[in-house]
């Protein structure tokens, strides 16, 4: 018989500890490397950086999770693609603000009975992508098909520094 038996209860609160050390190692990493210049916030023009946490996995705390993308840089376009299998297109929203676009929307669960196994992903999702300064936020579009959501987002072809003149 074994005396190392734990409740599901402190199980989850050992697995919440863990998911909390790795976003605070994951801030000082992204914080780190921001400060050093070696990823951007979006300002310099050809750096997307992305706000992900556990890409594609599901947060047990509080029942969301975070798609998996992947992001291009096109002559004309970025292009982003997102993974979303078995979302419905009616529940993804989009939404631009200050160069910053957000996917959010909800996996609502399919249930059909009582569960024996939960594996599949369910629940709110998010995900925020800073956009680079030459990002044209009027010239965005996207369509979902066979459960992957593609955005994409025109460049302005301002490459040539602005002259200013002194009065």
């Amino acid at each position: 018989m074994s005396t190392n038996t734990k409740t599901d209860k402190e199980s989850r609160d050992w697995s919440t500890e863990i998911y909390r050390f790795e976003d605070r190692v994951s801030k000082m990493v992204r914080d780190f490397l921001s400060d050093h210049g070696f990823i951007g916030s979006g300002d310099n023009g050809n750096i997307m950086s992305s706000s992900a946490g556990r890409g594609g996995t599901v947060d047990p705390r509080i029942n969301s999770f975070v798609p998996r993308m992947d992001i291009y840089e096109g002559e004309r376009e970025y292009i982003l693609k997102a993974d979303l299998p078995g979302v419905d297109k009616s529940v993804i929203r989009i939404e631009v603000t200050d160069n910053n676009l957000r996917i959010s929307g909800e996996h609502k669960s399919d249930e059909e009975g009582t569960p024996l196994l939960r594996e599949r992903i369910r629940g709110n999702f998010y995900r925020n992508v800073n956009l680079p300064s030459n990002a044209k936020l009027d010239d965005i579009s996207a369509c979902h098909e066979n459960g992957v959501l593609k955005v994409k987002i025109g460049k302005s072809d301002d490459k040539k520094p602005k002259s200013i003149e002194i009065s």
